[in-house]
């Protein structure tokens, strides 16, 4: 009885000190925020992360996000696109992407639905009407695709965006089901 207090205060005498530990480090943090003088050290690092991460790539540039390469080998835009059936006019207007992306990894990926972004901060994702579409410049045509390890694949992708969308950028990432990596590539359109 007498070890199992003699244990029982030893360990409640630790979690004092690590109470008071934890407890000074978080009080100098919230005196000096209180104090009105900005801390110095996290937000530099965090503001050079998020410039690092701002980068934009170009049409014709390799960009690599974690273990996936990307590039746009061309972008424009198209007031109508030819399908099976004869012209298809879009109710703003069509952009239209050949894009080649790279598995760098080890396992295989699966290539997810791209977004464009433009000067608004509007998202516009992939036509879902663009199966059919003809002279779009590659052979395949954007879907769900599995990439194998260390195979290009390119293909084309159609997006149907608002009369008045300018400064698009393609938001592409590293295709992992929780991935936080992204990058944007602008399309010069």
């Amino acid at each position: 009885m007498k070890k199992l207090l003699k244990w029982g205060g030893i360990a409640f005498v630790g979690f004092i000190i690590l109470g008071m530990v934890a407890g000074g480090s978080g009080s100098n943090d919230s005196n000096s925020s209180n104090s009105g003088t900005p801390s110095n050290g996290p937000s530099k690092k965090t503001t050079i992360t998020q410039q690092q991460e701002q980068k934009i790539y170009k049409v014709g540039e390799e960009v690599i996000v974690k273990d996936v390469k990307w590039k746009v080998i061309k972008a424009w835009k198209a007031d109508q696109l030819n399908d099976y059936s004869g012209m298809v006019k879009p109710a703003g207007k069509f952009v239209v992407l050949n894009v080649t992306v790279e598995n760098l990894g080890k396992e295989m990926k699966t290539v997810t639905g791209l977004k464009l972004v433009d000067n608004q901060n509007r998202e516009f994702t992939s036509y879902s009407k663009s199966f059919g579409l003809q002279n779009l410049g590659a052979e395949s045509l954007y879907l769900l695709s599995n990439l194998n390890p260390n195979v290009p694949y390119t293909f084309a992708d159609v997006y149907e965006v608002s009369a008045d969308a300018e400064g698009l950028r393609l938001k592409v990432g590293d295709l992992s089901l929780l991935g936080s990596g992204e990058a944007l590539i602008d399309l010069g359109l």
